[in-house]
C-alpha cells in the first residue's frame, strides 16, 4: 500500500515537472511562426501561430509549439517544414500578420496557363523566381492594395506560395483565385460575362459611404453606375462627370476575365462576381480613365431617398414659419425649392461672402457633424452664393432655438471627408429670429 502510494505521488510529480518545463520553454520562444500552407487544414488551420523552440537545418524543420495550446490541458510539440511557415521575431508581429490576412487564409489560386511566372516583386520587370504549370495550385498570402495596369491589362498582383516553398508575386490576368468573399477574395464563375451582366455595378466609393452612413450627393446617386443591358445590347456609364451610352454588337475577349466592347475602346476586367474594373477613353480630355465598380445587393435608391428625406426635413425645420431676420445681418428666406434670398448681408462681405454676391443661390445640407461637436449643433447648412465670378460655397453650423436660429461660420480647413471636425475658437455668432 505504501509502495503504491509512493508510485502515484512520483507520477504526479513527474507530470507536473514535465508540464512546468514545457510551459517555461514556451515562455522563452526563440521566435514565432505563422502557418501559411497546412498539410491538413482540418487539424491545423492556415494562419495558426506557433512558438519556435528549435530547428534542424539538416531536416529543414522547426520544432514548434502551437501558441493557443498553452491554455489546453495537453501540450503538443511538433516538427514543421521551413517552407510552410513565415517567421517573426515577436508574438505581436505574428498576430498582426495573421489578423491583417484573416480574409485570405482560405484563399487559393490556380494557374490558367503553362509557365505563368512568379516574380520576386509585384512588378512586370521584376526577376522571375518560378514558372507555374497549367492548373498548378498555389496558396494566396496577400494581395496588393490597389490594382495596376500591366501591358494594357488591368488587375491585381497576388503574393503566393508554391508547393515546396517558392514565394513571390503573380499578376492575376491568368490566375484563377477563389476563397473568402467578405473583405477578401471572391470566386469568379466559369463564365465571367455572366457575372458582368448579372451585376448591379456601382462606384466602389459607395461601399465606404454606406458603411459610414455619410454620403456625398455629388457622387452618390441611384442614377450613377455601369449598366449592361444584354437584351438590347446597350452599355451605359453614368457618373457625376461622365455620361457614356453605347450600342454594341459583341464583347471581344482579351483573356479569360478581360473584355473589350468591340469597336469602342472600353475595356472591362471581371475580378470577381463582386468587382470589375472599367477603362475608357475620355474624348474631351483625351485621357484614359480607370475605375473600380462593386456589385451591390443593397437598394441604392432606397438608401439615397432615406438620406435625402433626412436632409429635407432639416431644411424644413430651419425654414420654420418663414422669414428669418436679424438687425445686424439682414433677412434670410429659405425656400422650399432649395433656393435662398439673403438681403442685408453686406456686413459679412468680403470676409465670408463675396462682395459681388447678389444674395441669391441654393442652400442644402451637405456635410456631417464630427463626434466632438455633434452635441452642440444640429447640422451644417451650405450656401452656394451666386456672384460675378461664379458660385461660392459658404458653410455654417446651425442650432435651432425656440425663437430663431444660431449660425456659426465653418472654415474649410475644419472640413475633412465630408465631416466638420471642429469649430473655430474665434468664430462669429450670427442669430436670426423667426
Amino acid at each position: 500500500m505504501f509502495i503504491f502510494q509512493k508510485t502515484k505521488i512520483s507520477r504526479a510529480f513527474l507530470l507536473v515537472l514535465l508540464l512546468t518545463l514545457i510551459l517555461s520553454c514556451a515562455q522563452e520562444y526563440r521566435s514565432f511562426a505563422v502557418l501559411l500552407w497546412s498539410e491538413d487544414e482540418v487539424t491545423l488551420e492556415n494562419g495558426s501561430i506557433f512558438g519556435i523552440l528549435g530547428k534542424s537545418d539538416v531536416r529543414k524543420e522547426f520544432q514548434v509549439h502551437k501558441v493557443s495550446d498553452l491554455n489546453q490541458s495537453e501540450t503538443v510539440i511538433m516538427n514543421m517544414p521551413f517552407w510552410r511557415v513565415q517567421v517573426f521575431a515577436s508574438l505581436k508581429e505574428a498576430q498582426t500578420f495573421t489578423n491583417d490576412r484573416k480574409a485570405l487564409w482560405s484563399a487559393w489560386a490556380r494557374s490558367n496557363r503553362q509557365a505563368l511566372p512568379i516574380r520576386q516583386a509585384a512588378q512586370r520587370d521584376s526577376p522571375m523566381v518560378y514558372r507555374l504549370r497549367t492548373d498548378e495550385k498555389v496558396k494566396v498570402v496577400s494581395r496588393a492594395v490597389l490594382p495596376s495596369s500591366e501591358a494594357d491589362l488591368f488587375g491585381y498582383w497576388y503574393e503566393v506560395l508554391a508547393d515546396g516553398g517558392t514565394k513571390g508575386w503573380v499578376f492575376d490576368y491568368e490566375l484563377e483565385v477563389s476563397g473568402e468573399a467578405n473583405g477578401g477574395i471572391a470566386k469568379v464563375s466559369q463564365d465571367p460575362l455572366l457575372d458582368l451582366f448579372a451585376g448591379n455595378w456601382r462606384p466602389d466609393s459607395y461601399l465606404g459611404m454606406i458603411k459610414d452612413d455619410k454620403f456625398d450627393f455629388d457622387e452618390f446617386n441611384p442614377e450613377y453606375g455601369a449598366f449592361f443591358d444584354q437584351e438590347n445590347k446597350r452599355f451605359r456609364l453614368r457618373l457625376s462627370d461622365e455620361n457614356v451610352d453605347i450600342k454594341y454588337n459583341r464583347f471581344d475577349s482579351r483573356g479569360r476575365r478581360s473584355f473589350f466592347i468591340a469597336n469602342t475602346g472600353v475595356q472591362i476586367t471581371v475580378n470577381s462576381a463582386d468587382e470589375i474594373i472599367i477603362e475608357w477613353f475620355r474624348s474631351k480630355e483625351k485621357t484614359l480613365r480607370v475605375m473600380k465598380f462593386t456589385n451591390f445587393t443593397a437598394n441604392i435608391k432606397e438608401i439615397y431617398e432615406k438620406e435625402r428625406l433626412r436632409r429635407e426635413q432639416l431644411i424644413a425645420r430651419l425654414r420654420g414659419n418663414g422669414l428669418l431676420t436679424s438687425q445686424a445681418y439682414g433677412s434670410l428666406a429659405l425656400k422650399a425649392n432649395g433656393s435662398f434670398v439673403w438681403q442685408g448681408f453686406e456686413v459679412l462681405a468680403p470676409s465670408l461672402i463675396p462682395s459681388s454676391a447678389d444674395g441669391t443661390g441654393s442652400a442644402r445640407i451637405k456635410y456631417y457633424l464630427g463626434d466632438e461637436i455633434k452635441a452642440l449643433y444640429q447640422g451644417v447648412l451650405s450656401f452656394n452664393f451666386n456672384y460675378a465670378g461664379g458660385i461660392e460655397e459658404v458653410n455654417f453650423l446651425f442650432q435651432i432655438h425656440g425663437n430663431g436660429v444660431r449660425l456659426e461660420p465653418v472654415s474649410r480647413a475644419n472640413i475633412k471627408d465630408q465631416i466638420v471636425t471642429r469649430t473655430s475658437t474665434d468664430a462669429l455668432i450670427i442669430f436670426f429670429n423667426y
